[in-house]
């Protein structure tokens, strides 16, 4: 004998190493309450081989098989020592299943399995026994099976065939000689699959539970199994009515998975189904086992046919499914191609639907012209002069003048003949209305009149486009001026004292450092000066209506403790200023950044120095009045 890698019941079957007697005269009973076929084809004809489909047929689609094949070595005795074959338990069993599917509603299929056993043989000597091994029954009905199938997801409307299946095999008069088993078996499980034309998959999974059988050192217990099953369906693709399939099956006992030789059953199979004529489908195929575990044959052939009522009329629109090319959608009667079975919603493709279009056999003209309507306008303005030819094909004119009135094209009251501009319409802002051009930019100052707050005198973008004011005199304007009603000089910024505070579009720069005492937020008394200074600016400068004490530090210390510290320190700087400079709380938020902003280099003590500072950021600037007008001031940009 040689090793073989499948079907086996190991050494435990050979009682001499535990009597000690030669494995040869070992004498054992034979515990026959299971049974060796693992074959257990699909209930309705879209499975592939032994892997059920998913999908559900339509209401009372009905369908009819019987298969027969013949399975060599299902069962066998092999030497745990030396893996040599010692015998089989089971040699060759033909055998088969009627099987009968019934569908209701559309979502649920009933299904009922019949297994037989017409007969099995096996010799009447071994080597792992002594005297003769007693012949097997070869004819019975091994335990009925009860398949339903419960759709839970279509391919049809959500892309995916999955479904429940609970099945049940009930025990029958003959259950020994490897038919079957004594007890009721459930075995629930999921299947999903899904068709790509020609390319069919699916695959199936479940728990099979049972009651336990020990034969031997082979406990036949709870099962876990999986099905894969791929096939080509030739006439989905307008080919011969022929499918090719290649299935992959195994099981394996749940308190060994995936372990256990001898529990683990493991088969390849390939088929091939013709479909006679209409419901008639013949098949036929092969197997190979891949793994010693019961039940998996070294080889087995088989063949079957079934037979089905699935040709019907599923859309109800009366042409059956063969010959409607849409047996999910009922045609529209409507004398549009009503042969083929396919709604036709937009008999003249026109993008209008049937339902409201009043011409349906004639495609609407495209020209955003009462397009909704499905009917054509050859003439959308009725002037006489057809679209095709008319410039004007929606305002009507003489036909000397293609169709269009003589006219203001841009509609600002200037006829195109004395419109220096017809196409661009006249900005009425008295100020050159009479030439039809518009004038963006009236007095040059490159800020565009609607965001100009003095269209007719030039001013800087910072100012709105006014000219800055002076209210002072001390020719320093009062948006840059920190005392702008009081002159000073423009080296003090406008004011009389040294100005340590730097008004910008963006923020208030200041000339020197807060200082703080170490690793704490009290703010040392030679910065009071200058947070003096940055206080008066903000009474100076109402306008100014928020701003954000930001707080950083350099890289030394854990992130998070310098974060908390810059947060502390910019909140102290602002209660200085609320509570000491008198500047109007709501003006004022803080907020730390730690050093996460630097705007020097770490590395050196210069540089740490650097980004241990506070910042003073403008955020929102209000309208202010002067001399009669508003002022908008834009809000400042992001952090440098």
């Amino acid at each position: 004998m040689t090793p073989r890698v499948q079907h086996a019941l190991f050494a435990a079957l050979l009682f001499g190493p535990v009597l000690g007697v030669p494995a040869a005269a070992a004498q054992a009973v034979e515990p026959q309450t299971f049974s060796v076929e693992r074959l257990l084809f699909s209930i309705d004809r879209e499975g592939l081989l032994g892997v059920e489909w998913a999908g559900v047929p339509r209401h009372l689609a009905w369908d009819v098989g019987l298969w027969l094949g013949n399975a060599n070595d299902p069962l066998t005795l092999q030497s745990k020592d030396s893996g040599d074959r010692l015998g089989s338990l089971v040699q060759d069993r033909l055998g088969g299943s009627l099987m009968f599917a019934i569908a209701l509603f559309d979502w649920v299929q009933l299904g009922l399995d019949l297994p037989l056993v017409l007969s099995q043989s096996r010799p009447e000597d071994s080597d792992a026994v002594v005297g003769q091994l007693q012949q097997l029954s070869s004819f019975g009905v091994a335990s009925v099976r009860v398949v339903p199938k419960i759709r839970i997801l279509s391919q049809r409307d959500q892309g995916l065939e999955l479904a429940l299946i609970p099945s049940l095999q009930f025990p029958t008069a003959s259950a020994d000689n490897y038919f079957g088993q004594n007890g009721v078996s459930f075995a629930p499980g999921l299947a999903i699959a899904r068709a790509f034309g020609l390319f069919r998959a699916g695959l199936e999974a479940g728990y099979q539970m049972r009651d336990e059988t020990d034969a031997l050192n082979l406990k036949v217990e709870d099962e876990l199994f999986g099905r894969l099953g791929m096939g080509l369906r030739f006439k989905e693709v307008r080919g011969p009515p022929l499918e090719l399939d290649l299935t992959f099956s195994m099981a394996g006992a749940v308190s060994a998975f995936p372990g256990a030789d001898n529990q683990t059953y493991l088969e390849l199979m390939t088929g091939a189904s013709y479909e006679i004529v209409g419901p008639l489908i013949a098949m036929a195929g092969a197997g190979f086992g891949m793994q010693q575990g019961y039940g998996t044959p070294d080889w087995r052939v088989f063949f079957g046919a079934r037979f089905s009522r699935h040709e019907e009329d599923r859309d109800g629109d009366g042409l059956v499914d063969s010959v409607d090319q849409c047996p999910d959608d009922p045609e529209d009667p409507d004398e549009f191609e009503d042969e083929d079975g396919c709604p036709e919603p937009d008999n003249d493709k026109d993008l209008v639907l049937d339902v409201k279009d009043g011409a349906p056999l004639d495609p609407e003209d495209r020209d955003t012209f009462e397009d909704e309507d499905g009917v054509p306008d050859p003439d959308n303005d009725k002037d006489k002069v057809l679209d095709v030819d008319d410039e004007c094909p929606l305002e009507p004119g003489p036909k000397e003048n293609k169709g269009c009135p003589q006219k203001d094209r841009d509609g600002d009251g200037l006829l195109d003949s004395v419109d220096k501009c017809p196409d661009d319409p006249e900005d009425f802002d008295q100020f050159q209305d009479e030439d039809g051009c518009p004038d963006p930019d009236n007095d040059q100052d490159k800020t565009l009149d609607p965001d100009d707050g003095c269209p007719f005198d030039p001013g800087p973008i910072e100012n709105k486009g006014c000219p800055d004011e002076d209210r002072d005199g001390d020719t320093v304007v009062d948006r840059l001026d920190n005392c702008p009603d009081e002159p000073g000089s423009p080296k003090n910024r406008g004011c009389k004292e040294k100005q340590l505070v730097i008004i910008s579009s963006e923020r208030l720069e200041i000339l020197d450092k807060v200082f703080f005492q170490t690793d704490s937020d009290k703010i040392l008394s030679k910065s009071f000066k200058l947070l003096d200074n940055v206080a008066a600016v903000l009474r100076a400068h109402p306008e100014i209506a928020l701003v954000e004490v930001e707080g950083h530090t350099d890289w030394e210390g854990p992130d998070d403790y310098n974060l908390e510290l810059s947060e502390r320190r910019a909140k102290s700087v602002r209660d200085y200023l609320v509570k000491k400079g008198g500047v109007e709380s709501p003006r004022l938020k803080s907020a730390g950044y730690g050093e996460t902003k630097p705007i020097a280099n770490n590395k050196s003590a210069a540089g740490r120095a650097k980004n241990r500072r506070v910042e003073f950021r403008i955020q929102e600037q209000r309208a202010v009045q002067s001399t009669g007008r508003v002022l908008e001031v834009p809000d400042a940009g992001s952090n440098e």
